[in-house]
């Protein structure tokens, strides 16, 4: 199979709208739940798991997911934008650095969401820990970005 740059950047955006549709349907399940035990009513989740509906810490795990949710959208469209700047061959510039600083610092933002959730749910150690480990990553890459921009701007003017 002959796999070229410009299919690799059609399925890093079919990934990153893969990830998008199941995060709206994770947020408007949690969504759903939250109205449910709010208003009374039986929502369409606790149908289905009616051991989950009876779980005391269930709501709390929902507003932490929510919370979580926030960042999770702002990588998501961070890194559609990124995969925008490849596709225009716009790779060693600023706004695709702007791109991965937003990026990580909401890798941040979700990790602290979830360490906070520790407190009352210790299993959000491992979902923190992962999204501190990709801010890290997606930090080093930004950097490396920046000294490239910077050896490229260098070049530019030696020649």
């Amino acid at each position: 199979m002959n796999w070229n740059q410009d299919k690799s950047i059609v399925l890093s955006f079919v990934c990153v709208w893969l990830f998008a549709l199941l995060l709206l349907a994770s947020d408007a399940a949690a969504a759903a739940y939250l109205i449910g035990q709010l208003t009374g009513e039986a929502p369409f989740l606790s149908e289905t798991y009616g051991r989950i509906a009876a779980d005391a810490e269930t709501p709390l795990l929902t507003v932490f997911w929510l919370l979580f949710s926030v960042p999770a959208w702002i990588a998501l469209c961070e890194l559609r934008m990124i995969l925008i700047c490849f596709r225009k061959n716009r790779v060693f510039e600023a706004g695709t650095v702007r791109h991965m600083r937003i990026a990580s610092w909401a890798c941040v933002g979700a990790a602290a969401v979830c360490l906070a959730g520790t407190f009352f749910y210790p299993g959000m150690f491992v979902p923190a820990l992962a999204a501190a480990f990709m801010a890290l990553i997606v930090r080093i890459v930004k950097n490396s970005f920046e000294a490239a921009i910077r050896m490229k701007d260098e070049l530019d003017l030696t020649i």
